[in-house]
């Protein structure tokens, strides 16, 4: 079962409001994930292997080799994809590995790019950082 803080943050998205980005253990993020899109989800893992419209997924790990997938230019892609209008009422982002950005200079860099995303997240966007 969500939180109030998670309901009343989601509520507030869908009505064309902001949120700051939610920080939330990967078990949480599946919990919003499954009651945003009416599906179960047990891991992130499992998410990040489905296509689901208005989700996108961001793994600072790639899966395939633990190598870190902080490339600029994918990175700066993906960030433009943010701004598009959701489908449906909301548009929901997953940062996982998220603490990876800060413990490498060469992030720094690719950093940078989620900055404007973060400093005005665009309306009907939910962020959530793991």
């Amino acid at each position: 079962m969500l939180s109030n803080q998670i309901t009343s943050i989601i509520e507030t998205v869908k009505s064309g409001g902001q949120s700051a980005p939610v920080l939330l253990s990967e078990i949480h993020a599946c919990e919003v994930c499954s009651a945003l899109f009416g599906t179960e989800i047990t891991t992130l893992d499992d998410l990040a292997e489905r296509t689901i419209t208005d989700l996108f997924y961001y793994n600072t790990l790639d899966g395939s080799d633990g190598a870190q997938n902080y490339k600029i230019k994918p990175l700066k892609e993906f960030t433009q994809k943010l701004h598009q209008k959701p489908n449906g009422d909301i548009l929901v982002v997953i940062f996982r590995n998220f603490e990876l950005f800060s413990t490498k200079s060469a992030l720094v860099t690719s950093a940078n790019s989620l900055l404007n995303i973060f400093e005005d997240v665009p309306t009907n966007l939910l962020i959530i950082v793991t």
